[in-house]
């Protein structure tokens, strides 16, 4: 198979605990608060960071008409990854890794398709997220990216996906 299938499964579904939902609920609730242990400003500044470089990525790849993520105007990301869509995965993931550019292929099978969730599907297949999930691939993405290294993902993976 392409990419990296065997690196992500979910054999199971995901189970929260009652003490787990309430600490989430009181993470909503109580955003003021310092449920952080006094880190909440470096969680704040390296989200806005995150959100620079995401719009900044955002930019650059469009310029180049590579496609990505869309991120709706009414909402906002804050960048856990930031993912493409290319056409040669394998080829292009190889030319960044010959660069120095990590990547990773971070949902290689649609959650309809892993085991946890498999029997809960009823709609068949889902051609659109079995297409997504073959030509995904996931950038560096961190708040301590600088724009010179941004600027060489961007070329690299320009002239990857042009070779493909």
């Amino acid at each position: 198979m392409k990419g990296s299938q065997a690196k992500i499964s979910h054999e199971t579904q995901p189970y929260f605990s009652p003490e787990g939902l309430r600490f989430l609920r009181g993470l909503a609730r109580n955003n003021n608060r310092d449920c952080f242990n006094g880190r909440k400003p470096i969680y704040e500044a390296e989200i806005k960071r995150r959100l620079e470089i995401g719009a900044r990525y955002n930019a650059l790849l469009d310029a180049r008409g590579i496609e990505r993520v869309m991120q709706r105007p009414d909402r906002t990301s804050v960048f856990a990854q930031y993912t493409v869509f290319v056409d040669d995965r394998d080829g292009v993931q190889r030319a960044l890794a010959e660069a120095g550019i990590p990547t990773a292929v971070h949902y290689p099978a649609p959650l309809s398709e892993q085991p946890a969730y498999r029997d809960l599907c009823r709609f068949g297949p889902l051609p659109h997220s079995q297409v997504a999930a073959q030509r995904v691939l996931s950038l560096p993405m961190h708040p301590y990216l600088d724009e010179a290294l941004q600027d060489r993902i961007v070329t690299t993976l320009g002239d990857a996906v042009a070779r493909g």
